[in-house]
């Protein structure tokens, strides 16, 4: 009988040996690796980490100087920060290191496993995760029904799998049980509504359903194996038009989705990181003081959802709305903050000079033929007192897996002005 895809997934995650994978793959997981646990330890001062912390008080196995939480629990609250400032890896779709990195650690402290068993589990993660995410059809970007957690639910279950040493069975069946427990895809709510919200994409309740799916599996739980097929599949529950049944499980072992992973140079939303790139390289170009007001108008061209709500939306009220204000982005990318905490500090987000830059910038959209060649294209045209125009187009933003962020040049360009002690 030919084995449902939840069997030919559980194959994979069974067989997959770091022996055998290419030395780029292993160096692509391990950067990986630094990039979402740089994310978790940038949030560990943010109030969201302390409501973490209160919350899990008394949630936890002690032992002599030992404070472990439940790895399920553990996973919940590293995904939730790794997300936290929207500085996380990119993806064709999604965030894959939140939940996939997430489970990776938070299993790795619960078994005794080598550096070699955590890559390949890492692997194993990104490319179950990834292959879901890529099979979802939509006819319309963005529908009512949307949203990454729901999917990102297999990289955490692959992972938990894989470290937990599940044969092929006991790994399919951990992938049905993740599917009919995923998260609802709310981002439609949680990031598009009109107040984007700390719930954001689900990831810690993703992380934490995988981990419990793969634990759950090796207790003998079942599932429904055939959970991908047919016109009931998990295609239907996440909302997608169609399903590409073949990118579900073509290329295993052979073919690394992983390779295709970025990392963000600015702590914002993925959608607007060309925006904010070409804001800050036409400031650079006209070597004008931001905060001194000699420019009169910035007019930046742009996918058509960047320019309406949230992602138009000048002078945020909070930092889980900053992060998808392509205004607020913009003004702390051309004033030199560093990208991170700092970005969504209370005082820059009443700042009357970033919010007097956000106030004189203007949004025009793509034509549909130009969002067809480069969806995530953006272009910043600058408008000077002195007469002077100039422009900036950015087809790729740096960070892509296309356009790799070059070594020593992060984001952070130096401060045309002193703002003073503001923190």
């Amino acid at each position: 009988m030919t084995p449902s895809i939840a069997q030919r997934i559980g194959e994979y995650i069974a067989a997959e040996s770091f022996s055998r994978l290419p030395p780029e793959v292993i160096h692509k997981s391990k950067l990986c690796i630094m990039d979402s646990i740089g994310c978790l330890f940038g949030a560990r001062n943010l109030p969201v980490s302390r409501m973490m912390d209160s919350f899990f008080t008394g949630n936890h196995a002690a032992g002599p100087g030992v404070r472990l939480l439940d790895p399920a629990m553990a996973a919940f609250r590293k995904a939730s920060l790794i997300n936290a400032l929207d500085f996380d890896d990119i993806y064709e779709k999604g965030h894959p290191g939140a939940t996939v990195i997430a489970a990776a650690l938070s299993m790795a402290a619960h078994r005794e496993c080598s550096g070699t068993d955590l890559l390949e589990a890492v692997v194993v993660g990104y490319e179950v995760s990834c292959r879901v995410g890529i099979s979802l059809l939509h006819r319309a970007p963005r529908k009512t029904i949307h949203g990454h957690g729901t999917w990102q639910v297999f990289g955490a279950t692959a992972t938990a799998a894989k470290l937990m040493r599940l044969d092929a069975r006991q790994a399919a069946q951990a992938i049905a049980i993740a599917a009919v427990n995923a998260p609802v895809a709310s981002v439609m709510k949680t990031v598009y509504g009109k107040n984007p919200s700390m719930a954001k994409n689900n990831f810690g309740a993703a992380a934490q359903t995988g981990v419990n799916a793969a634990r759950l599996a090796a207790a003998g739980f079942e599932g429904p194996l055939d959970v991908f097929e047919g016109p009931t599949g998990y295609w239907r529950m996440a909302g997608a038009d169609e399903c590409d049944f073949g990118k579900l499980t073509s290329g295993f072992g052979s073919i690394y989705e992983i390779s295709r992973v970025g990392f963000k140079p600015f702590s914002c939303c993925r959608l607007i990181q060309s925006s904010v790139q070409a804001c800050r390289d036409v400031f650079t170009m006209a070597r004008v003081d931001a905060a001194a007001g000699e420019h009169i108008k910035l007019v930046v061209t742009a996918p058509p959802i960047v320019c309406e709500p949230p992602f138009s939306t000048a002078r945020p009220k909070n930092m889980w709305a900053a992060q998808f204000s392509a205004p607020h982005a913009i003004a702390m990318a051309v004033l030199g903050v560093e990208p991170g905490p700092d970005w969504f500090a209370d005082d820059w987000l009443r700042h009357d000079i970033a919010g007097s830059l956000q106030d004189i910038i203007e949004f025009m959209p793509h034509s549909a033929h130009d969002l067809s060649r480069e969806p995530h294209a953006a272009s910043a045209c600058l408008h000077l007192h002195d007469g002077r125009v100039l422009e900036k187009h950015v087809p790729f933003a740096e960070g892509e897996a296309t356009n790799p962020i070059r070594v020593g040049s992060r984001n952070k360009v130096p401060a045309a002005h002193e703002l003073g002690s503001w923190r």
